[in-house]
């Protein structure tokens, strides 16, 4: 009997230069061929993970029976283009859309004549009896959470919540569904390590699975095989797919399985976690264990929101103040960089509440790194409800996909939804708020102007709020300088992303192929031309009340400290004890600046040779780390008490 063929495609996006394996897809396919009669019935041909031309992957792809498409915001609009194209040519072929951007209707059967079923929700168990019906000539009146066409027209079946034991899921990695990509490609691989599936909270932006199933969690021998997997594989970089880690204890073993795997096999590189808000004592002893063995690229303390009306409004339930405070000062004592992500756009958020929210964390300690994101509305997400819409005035922004410090191959492209206005945050507001946050995660975050913004705001009992605003009316009165023209091209950016004519990414070939966030891409254009960009911030702190002396040590000690393209060895005096008055502030808080003639030698980095390299490891891969300021790594600088 000649088997059916089949095809699944889930075309992503290179980060670091690293191809992420399709896990989704390749779960898909190791459940449905772990079933004896699908294995009789199929072939699985292909798992397609990237598009680098798309008539040559038209041309891969013969004689399909059925290609299953996995789709999410980045890529649905390339998986349209593919599969109007395989409905073409191969008429018979059945054409299957499911993924995250998939809705319980029959919306997408309705717009596109060339998908003949869509699956809404987690697609093992649907997907095994969909191929099982088609092998047998059977309907697919049965099978729950499907769309799709028959004689008829289009069918809806019912909406069921499918809770199963997702051990009986075997492992795409362990079972050798990736084996003939590693091999048959030369490209650096990412893989997604999934611990658990669910989440126990329901927080309105976010479309996280089936709010009627618990949390469920693979055996932890089964995830040490995995990430063996991963290392006997040389991945360089590993997710974990959890909205929660660190919950139960038995994460621990698996943070320890990461790290005994790197030593032997010298891979993964590194780990990215989405780190459970609480179990704080746990979480941070396996942020530590990341960190210690160069497996960290930041420990997570998200936030979103600090405004106690958004948070009711999006369901969510943070840490309270008091709590992130001192988990903050932790990480800071014990050297461990940590990270914040704030979402711009909530309902109940305002312009005060927002800005005030960013200089809380800053007040508390959290300088190393902050990221803000327009908030996505997702498809499934509560947020996307008209009810819920309507309720907070919600304005929403249709656009592009916007890629992040990512690299799209050719012709994947998709779209999403961002909020540009509340009924308590106007479009006015909303750019005005944008521009802030922008401001502080260029120029604070990266270091650029750290140093000045923490005396001033220690010595001289300066908001961060109002010292950030000073520069930005210094940059707008004197546009005619060199970072004023910057600021003002990125300002005009902010502004046509907003009334939906550009998009918030930055893309600059002296860089590379990345799209970077706007902070990042003004944090390359300052830093590649340091020395025009310190002689204007010396006349910005000149602008301020200090006097001559400290104002010429501030801007020498800030320039001196931060990471340059340009690699070389420096060396700098000074009449103040800066490094230690700079280590003492961002650890407690506080400080005393006294005269302590210093000399301090900056040496060169081995991580980047060029600007290219540079910007992989500082703004890319050390962004979340602090790699700018040259203070947080031990062998990076050495200090001689004059």
């Amino acid at each position: 009997m000649v088997k059916r063929k089949i095809y699944f495609v889930q075309t992503g996006c290179v980060f670091n230069n690293e191809h992420f394996l399709p896990y989704a897809s390749g779960v898909l396919a190791a459940y449905c061929f772990d079933n004896p009669t699908i294995r009789s019935a199929y072939e699985l041909s292909d798992i397609i993970y990237k598009c680098d031309d798309f008539d040559k992957t038209v041309s891969n792809i013969t004689t399909p029976s059925v290609i299953a498409f996995s789709n999410y915001m980045w890529n649905f609009r390339f998986n349209l283009r593919l599969a109007e194209k395989m409905k073409n040519l191969f008429p018979n072929c059945i054409i299957i859309f499911g993924g995250h951007q998939i809705s319980d209707t029959t919306e997408w059967l309705e717009k596109y004549p060339f998908i003949d079923i869509s699956i809404f929700g987690e697609g093992e168990i649907v997907l095994s009896e969909i191929l099982l019906s088609l092998c047998n000539n059977k309907d697919l009146s049965d099978i729950p959470n499907i769309s799709y066409r028959n004689g008829n027209g289009i069918i809806k079946n019912r909406t069921q919540s499918i809770c199963f034991d997702i051990n009986r899921i075997p492992s795409p990695y362990i079972n050798g569904i990736f084996d003939s990509i590693i091999e048959n490609n030369t490209d650096k691989f990412a893989a997604i390590i999934e611990t658990s599936r669910g989440c126990p909270y329901h927080c309105a932006y976010c479309d996280w699975g089936d709010y009627n199933s618990p949390v469920r969690h693979f055996k932890v021998e089964r995830i040490k095989q995995e990430i063996e997997w991963l290392g006997k594989h040389s991945v360089v970089f590993a997710v974990l797919a959890d909205s929660n880690f660190g919950i139960i204890k038995s994460d621990e073993d698996i943070i320890d399985s990461f790290v005994g795997t790197k030593q032997t096999y010298g891979y993964p590189k590194a780990v990215e976690i989405a780190f459970a808000k609480y179990s704080p004592d746990r979480v941070f002893s396996m942020n530590k264990k990341l960190y210690e063995n160069n497996m960290s690229r930041g420990a997570t303390l998200s936030m979103q929101t600090l405004s106690p009306e958004a948070l009711k409004n999006i369901g969510r339930d943070n840490m309270t103040r008091e709590k992130f405070s001192k988990l903050i000062k932790l990480y800071s004592q014990n050297n461990i960089p940590a990270y914040t992500e704030l979402i711009l756009g909530l309902p109940g958020e305002t312009y005060e509440s927002f800005c005030e929210g960013i200089d809380y964390l800053l007040d508390n300690g959290q300088h190393n790194s902050i990221h803000v994101f327009f908030c996505e509305v997702l498809p499934n997400a509560i947020m996307n409800s008209n009810d819920y819409i309507n309720k907070h005035g919600i304005e929403m922004l249709k656009r592009d996909f916007c890629l992040r410090n990512g690299i799209s191959s050719d012709g994947i492209s998709g779209e999403s939804k961002i909020i540009v206005g509340t009924n308590t945050m106007n479009k006015e507001m909303f750019l005005r708020a944008a521009i802030y946050a922008f401001i502080v995660q260029a120029f604070h975050n990266f270091g650029l102007l750290r140093v000045p913004a923490l005396f001033f705001h220690y010595e001289k009992n300066m908001k961060y709020y109002e010292f950030y605003n000073l520069l930005i009316d210094w940059l707008i009165t004197n546009n005619d300088c060199f970072t004023g023209k910057i600021f003002e091209k990125f300002f005009i950016k902010y502004k046509n992303c907003i009334l939906g004519k550009d998009t918030d990414t930055y893309e600059n070939p002296n860089f590379g192929s990345t799209q970077f966030n706007l902070a990042d891409g003004a944090f390359l254009e300052l830093i590649s031309s340091y020395s025009y960009f310190y002689k204007d911030m010396r006349k910005f702190v000149e602008s301020l009340p200090c006097s001559d002396e400290i104002t010429d040590e501030i801007i020498r000690f800030q320039e001196s400290i931060i990471r340059k393209p340009d690699n070389i060895s420096t060396e700098e005096s000074f009449e103040y004890n800066w490094v230690d008055y700079y280590d003492q502030v961002i650890k407690n808080g506080k400080s005393l600046l006294k005269k302590e003639k210093l000399t301090l030698k900056i040496l060169p980095s081995p991580e980047y040779y060029d600007i290219i390299s540079y910007t992989q490891a500082i703004s890319i891969k050390g962004r979340r780390i602090g790699k700018s300021i040259t203070l947080n790594e031990k062998d990076a600088f050495s200090i001689s008490i004059n």
